[in-house]
This record gives structure tokens, C-alpha cells and sequence, in this order.
């Protein structure tokens, strides 16, 4: 192994070193690899590095030394994020000059989206639209997390659950009226990309679905994202449902989710978790998640005291507690759902993780945790009413 035999070459080793890490913790195989060997050999070289026939490294005060490495590594890495941005690919905005105006209008699903497998152009994109201001700052510990999370789970069932909403909602509209879309906030096919596709294949009204339980970031976002294209230069008239509150329908669609999984012997000593968000607004999710509490104790005769309602990030009471405080009840069963009808695979897996990580379970106690992305027929049901309801007003 060549020697590094200067101050100034050690600091060039260490960039190479920091960017060759920063490729590992992203890229898959066979780039993952070969990043992890040659970001080994960088750093064993520095290690090995000789300081003591190094004139300029010896006239250095301790605390410059430390600051000229802090700031190679600091600039090294904010050089991979700006690569990683620049090699982002960007959605392909081109509508086509189309004189052909289709009478059907496009009803456009709106799901928050994930990805089938970790791609990176994709995962990229996700947190350069909708990521926080904090995955925004450390793409690459965020893109490293993303990757780690479909090497646990392999890969994703959520588009292949869309399409069947999509396909049960396509049997039931008037085709002759309607044609059916869909598009993500965090996926490749993104919501713009979408209404490109809409636009061009002649639609002129579209009626956008967003399939969410309240009016939060996400659907804030979708109209934010749709307004930005400015379609009214276009004439393309763009309509919205409402998020969902507390839908009858979605509120009995949850309530057979959950009676499917209880085992009628253990009813009276069977736990329900209701999840929710804990991002504001907090209200319509209350409402909500009250509203199948009381359907569970009135139609599925489980006990009010076993029935708890938690959120997952942010606010109390986690769900964490709410299994604690069901284990002292002393029930045998616990059925935990997360109620979001576009509840992503990651937030299951996270759910899941932090029971695994957090909670000793007694002998005999079994645990459920059933995934809250709804493809039944009430959701189906609630959708179609929702479009008619804005066709009669509207």
C-alpha cells in the first residue's frame, strides 16, 4: 500500500474516503461492494499514514489539524448530495399538443406512494418533494434508511393493492363517463407525471381522489403539486373529493378488517389498538378513530376499556403504552391497526419493529398487527359517492 507522505495528500485521501462510505450506505450491489473495498482501502491508508517527515504537518497546531480534516470530510459530503440532486431525475412535465378532446373525465386516485424496490432516483426524489426539512439536509442517511428498509422487507405489495382499488373502483364508475388514474406523492409514477399522461390522452375535467383521512400535509401537498402545473392554461379543470373524516363507509370497512382477525372463543379478553398519524390536525383523526370505537364496542361487543386509541409519532399516548396498559387488563389478544386507508408497508414495518424491540410479551398473549391499507368494497363504495356528491354540487 502506497504511503501517504503529506498533510495535504491525507486530506484528498480523506474526501475519497468520505464519498466512497457515502456510495456504500446508498447504492446496492455490485456498486455497494466495490465502494465498501475501496472506502476501506482509503481509510487504512490514513491510518497508515506517516507524519513524522511531514515539515508542514508538524508546524500545525493541534486544533488546525482537527479543523482542516473536519472541514475535508464536512465538503466531501455536501459534494455527494449535490451530486446525488444533479443525477436526480426530474418528471417529465411535456404536454402534448393534443386536439382530441375525450368526453370521459379522468378520476385521479391520489396515494402518498412507495416505491416496489429501493431505486435510488426515485428514493432521491421523494425527499427532494415531500421529505423534511431534516432528510432534505442528510439525503444520504435518509437514502441509507430507505435501503435498509426494503433489504428487510424485500420488496412492496402497495402498488399491486392500488391497482386492485383501482380496478374494483374501474367496475363499478360508468365507464362511458370515466376513466380511472392514478398517481403517488412518493413514487415513480408521481401525481404531475400522471396528469401529464391524463391531459395527454384528451381528458379535460378531472376529478382528483386523494385517499386520505384527513386534510393534512398530504393532501395539502396534492393540491399544492396539481396547482403548480397551472392545467387552467391548458383548459383542464381540476376537482376535489374531500378527505374522507369520518366516512360510514371506511369506519365499517376497518370494522370488518378487524372482525375477520378476532377469534370469537377469547372476545372477552381480546385487546383493540386503534393508530393514528399524531400529525395535526389531530381532530378529524379523533372523530374518526372514535367514530369505529364505537362500532366495535356496539357491533363486535368488545369492551369499551379494551378498545385504546394511540398515534404513532409525535404525540401521546403512543402505542407503545396503550399495549402496556391492555397486558395489565390481562387480555389474551391483541389486534393493533394502523387507520389510514393508504397506510404505507414502511409504517407497518416500523409498527412491527418497535413492538419487537420494546415489548416483552407474557406466555400465552398473541399479537396482531393488521395492515390498515383498505382495498374492501365499503372504500370502493365511499369513493364512488364521493364523485357523485361533487358532480351534484359541482
Amino acid at each position: 500500500m502506497t504511503k501517504i507522505n503529506s498533510f495535504k495528500q491525507e486530506l484528498i485521501v480523506i474526501v475519497l474516503s468520505v464519498m466512497f462510505v457515502s456510495a456504500y450506505l446508498i447504492y446496492e450491489e455490485p456498486r455497494e461492494s466495490l465502494s465498501l473495498v475501496l472506502s476501506v482501502y482509503f481509510i487504512l491508508k490514513i491510518l497508515n499514514r506517516k507524519k513524522e517527515n511531514d515539515d508542514y504537518y508538524r508546524s500545525l497546531k493541534k486544533d488546525k489539524i482537527i479543523f482542516y480534516r473536519f472541514l475535508a470530510i464536512a465538503l466531501s459530503y455536501v459534494l455527494v448530495q449535490v451530486f446525488i440532486s444533479f443525477n436526480m431525475q426530474e418528471i417529465d412535465l411535456n404536454i402534448e399538443q393534443n386536439y382530441i378532446d375525450r368526453e370521459e373525465k379522468a378520476i385521479l386516485l391520489v396515494y402518498e406512494g412507495e416505491a416496489e424496490k429501493y431505486n435510488l432516483n426515485t428514493q432521491t426524489r421523494n425527499i427532494s418533494l415531500n421529505g423534511s426539512i431534516f432528510k432534505k439536509i442528510n439525503k444520504i442517511l435518509a437514502l441509507n434508511d430507505s435501503k435498509r428498509f426494503y433489504n428487510k422487507i424485500g420488496k412492496s405489495d402497495y402498488r399491486k393493492k392500488v391497482g386492485l382499488v383501482k380496478d374494483k373502483l374501474s367496475k363499478v364508475i360508468d365507464k362511458e363517463k370515466y376513466t380511472t388514474y392514478v398517481g403517488y406523492l412518493n413514487d415513480s409514477k408521481h401525481v404531475k407525471e400522471t396528469l401529464v399522461e391524463i391531459v395527454n390522452d384528451g381528458h379535460r375535467e378531472v376529478i382528483v381522489v386523494p385517499i386520505f383521512i384527513k386534510n393534512d400535509k398530504y393532501y395539502k401537498a396534492i393540491k399544492k403539486t396539481i396547482d403548480e402545473m397551472q392545467l387552467f392554461n391548458k383548459e383542464v379543470s381540476i376537482k376535489y373529493t374531500e378527505s374522507f373524516g369520518i366516512s360510514e363507509g371506511l369506519v365499517e370497512g376497518y370494522m370488518e378488517k378487524i372482525d375477520s382477525e378476532i377469534n370469537e372463543v377469547n372476545l372477552s379478553s381480546t385487546g383493540i389498538i386503534l393508530i393514528g398519524s399524531g400529525e395535526e390536525p389531530l381532530e378529524e383523526e379523533l372523530l374518526f378513530r372514535g367514530k369505529v370505537e364505537e362500532y366495535l364496542h356496539k357491533f363486535l361487543k368488545i369492551e369499551n376499556n379494551k378498545i385504546k386509541k394511540a398515534w404513532f409519532s409525535n404525540t401521546k399516548p403512543g402505542y407503545l403504552d396503550e399495549i402496556k396498559d391492555l397486558l395489565e387488563l390481562g387480555v389474551s389478544d391483541i389486534i393493533i391497526i394502523y387507520t389510514e386507508p393508504g397506510l404505507t408497508n414502511r409504517d407497518n414495518h416500523e409498527i412491527y419493529r418497535n413492538i419487537s424491540k420494546n415489548i416483552s410479551f407474557p406466555e400465552g398473549v398473541k399479537t396482531k398487527i393488521i395492515d390498515g391499507f383498505l382495498t374492501e368494497d365499503k372504500l370502493i363504495e365511499e369513493i364512488k359517492k364521493q364523485i357523485e356528491i361533487l358532480e351534484i354540487i359541482k
